[in-house]
């Protein structure tokens, strides 16, 4: 093999496409991510409507589709992640799923309003999934245990989260499924839902009301999903763990809160349709190479 070809595959298996199909990102956020991923090793493409405004007409619809094709099936990266959550990608998710992704072999991070496809893209085996960083919302602002266990996952090495918690349940081989549980709810029932058949179910939230994460607990129940799962982790929670806490301990479903991630300052990267060991009493997590 020449030096140069040895580079250009260097060159691609290190470079990140930054893509918006959600809402606009904070333009400083996004320069200052730019750059701190550069300087991490990292080529970075952006995609043509990166920085446009997003609202609710078929023109912004028509953006966040093209970003969402242009990081897919035009990009050279092998790491795809979007600027940032928001909203706006539930929108076009009938247009998505015209998309080949059989034959796509990349690396995808995301969390928040991206949890509206994280499900289906994890069913492609295909594809390595993880709920976890987006370029402005967590690489703005460097934090030394986002980035170890974000080029752990990029690698595609083994590594083990542990969290302080409290836990409950026999240790589990499973297949991780979930997000935020927000968009994760507006999914039951779609063709984007996820097969939770025995899977380990993930969530986690931010800027809602007590009584409106416990509804959708509730709902969540009501539905059936909660008897098929093998499991339940919580992440961040912004309004702490009572209201999962109090939930849950009437149920036998084993259970665990305290993950670092989503959307608190540690957002550690889960691999979502992968087999992982989970511990809910010790409170850690174990992803192995792949």
């Amino acid at each position: 093999m020449s030096l140069q070809r040895a580079k250009e595959i260097l060159t691609r298996e290190n470079s990140i496409a930054i893509f918006s199909p959600s809402s606009k990102p904070d333009t400083e956020d996004l320069k200052k991510a730019i750059t701190n991923l550069s300087n991490l090793g990292f080529r970075i493409e952006t995609s043509p409507y990166l920085e446009d405004e997003r609202d609710f007409t078929e023109d912004s619809d028509y953006k966040r589709l093209m970003d969402f094709h242009w990081a897919f099936l035009e990009s050279n990266s092998t790491i795809l992640m979007p600027s940032r959550g928001g909203y706006g990608l539930s929108r076009i998710l009938d247009k998505i799923s015209f998309l080949n992704f059989y034959q796509i072999q990349k690396t995808i991070f995301g969390y928040s309003d991206f949890t509206f496809v994280l499900n289906y893209l994890a069913t492609f085996q295909n594809l390595r999934v993880f709920h976890g960083p987006m370029a402005a919302k967590n690489f703005s602002i460097l934090v030394e245990k986002n980035i170890d266990y974000f080029m752990k996952a990029v690698n595609g090495k083994s590594f083990e989260i542990q969290w302080e918690g409290e836990g409950w349940g026999e240790d589990k081989d499973v297949i991780i499924f979930g997000g935020n549980l927000t968009c994760f709810v507006h999914l039951v029932g779609t063709s984007y839902f996820p097969p939770l058949e025995n899977a380990l179910l993930f969530i986690e939230e931010i800027n809602e009301d007590e009584y409106r994460v416990d509804r959708m607990l509730h709902y969540l129940k009501h539905t059936g999903i909660l008897s098929k799962v093998a499991g339940v982790v919580v992440g961040y929670s912004d309004i702490g763990y009572d209201v999962y806490l109090r939930f849950f301990r009437r149920y036998t479903i084993p259970f665990s809160v305290g993950v670092p991630a989503g959307h608190g300052e540690l957002n550690l990267p889960i691999p979502f349709g992968r087999m992982v060991k989970v511990s809910f009493n010790a409170c850690k997590l174990e992803v192995r190479e792949f």
